[in-house]
């Protein structure tokens, strides 16, 4: 099983996708070179900018400049 969904890219070259895996979503491996990583539990879907029904934890990839 795949420990995260399709991943997206936001407006400013940001990657997410989120968190599917069991277990702690910070032992979230490997991170691409050139990226930062971070996990948050967001509230609002970071696509479409709606309120979700649960909070959900996702990954996001932030090119490093």
């Amino acid at each position: 099983m795949r420990q995260v969904s399709k991943w997206h890219t936001l407006a400013d070259g940001t990657k997410c996708a989120k968190w599917l895996g069991n277990g702690d979503v910070r032992g979230f491996r490997p991170v691409p070179d050139g990226y930062g990583c971070k996990a948050d539990l967001v509230e609002i879907h970071p696509v479409t900018g709606k309120r979700m029904k649960n909070s959900e934890w996702w990954i996001f990839l932030t090119p490093e400049r």
